[in-house]
């Protein structure tokens, strides 16, 4: 069954970040590459307890495919998540007369059965052309097919937010009609991860941006709060397989939340980056006032080295309490070696 809302109630792009009932929200998404097309009863439950395992690891979004649509929207309405539903786009199905109306037949009706929905937040369009094919195509001809795809989904649903899926070195196909900016990027440190979210506003302005990191690495917990620190309005990350601790048997001891990709940051974490949030003001009409370049790097380093002291603090205070119930759970030799005495006496 569908939830309705109405557009009060989603998430709408305000200034730089989003806003959901009023109040400026962060989206911290993943994947779920496992599931597929069709649950059965039992796996529906499991995805509901493994959304709210997500949530308890501060996760408040997911990235669905068109495929997955159907069975997860339900499920992350039931469990107050939002989702971006992301639906791709090839050369074929830009430059084909028919293959082009069948997209956009599909588009639209997806567009229809959607509309309103309370887990939806927004479509991406994951457009999968590689330079050199574009520059085959024409990027003037692929930019009007996207924009007339772009104009399908709104008449379809007007409240829903539409972006385009564009990887960090190919921003040619960037439209002013996209109501946010989705960008993929490998593993960044955060210096050049700020350096380039600073670039990407001199093309977007003051829309939103949300960075997927299609790679994990040992610094994405750093490259995390980086980027909220830089003033993204969300993140897109994957599991981290982080090596478990062993008990003195050498036995592997795993716990779920540390796959989870926000699960290492903790309540004063999140805090921190909400306040550099919610530090400015929504404008009530959606526009804002350009800031100088100068002012922008400041306030950013400022959210950064705020944001990255606090994640330092609280890893450094996690080891400590993994190495502490790492040295309690082995027993000292010089209690094994008088009860092995006693035993030997006894024999």
């Amino acid at each position: 069954m569908r939830s309705d809302v109405s557009a009060q109630d989603g998430i709408t792009a305000k200034g730089n970040y989003f806003s959901r009932a009023g109040r400026k929200f962060l989206f911290k998404a993943m994947r779920l590459p496992d599931v597929g097309a069709s649950l059965n009863f039992d796996q529906k439950l499991a995805l509901r307890n493994r959304l709210e395992d997500l949530k308890l690891a501060h996760t408040t979004g997911l990235v669905v495919t068109q495929v997955q649509s159907q069975p997860v929207l339900d499920i992350a309405a039931q469990a107050g998540m939002v989702a971006m539903l992301e639906t791709g786009v090839a050369l074929d199905d830009l430059v084909d007369r028919r293959r082009w109306r069948s997209l956009i037949s599909r588009v639209g009706h997806t567009a229809v059965i959607n509309r309103g929905h309370r887990a939806l937040g927004a479509y991406v369009i994951d457009c999968q052309i590689e330079c050199d094919e574009l520059n085959a195509v024409g990027p003037i001809r692929a930019r009007r097919r996207l924009r007339e795809l772009i104009r399908t989904i709104k008449s379809r649903d007007p409240h829903v937010m539409v972006a385009i899926a564009h990887r960090a070195d190919a921003l040619a196909l960037a439209l002013k009609e996209e109501d946010f900016a989705f960008v993929k990027t490998p593993a960044l440190d955060p210096i050049d991860l700020h350096e380039f979210i600073d670039k990407l506003r001199k093309v977007i302005g003051s829309r939103p941006a949300v960075i997927e990191f299609s790679e994990t690495s040992i610094e994405q917990d750093a490259a995390i709060a980086a980027a909220f620190a830089a003033g993204a309005a969300g993140v897109i990350a994957r599991p981290v397989a982080l090596p478990g601790a062993h008990d003195w048997l050498g036995i592997r001891m795993l716990r779920a939340a540390e796959r989870m990709p926000f699960a290492a940051f903790d309540a004063a974490d999140l805090r921190a980056a909400e306040m550099a949030v919610e530090s400015e003001p929504i404008p009530a009409g959606g526009d804002q006032l350009e800031r100088s370049q100068s002012e922008n790097r400041a306030q950013y380093q400022d959210r950064s080295y705020a944001v990255a002291a606090a994640g330092l603090v609280n890893l450094g205070r996690r080891a400590y309490r993994a190495l502490g119930e790492a040295i309690l759970n082995i027993e000292p030799i010089s209690h094994i070696a008088p009860a092995r005495a006693v035993r030997r006496a006894n024999l």
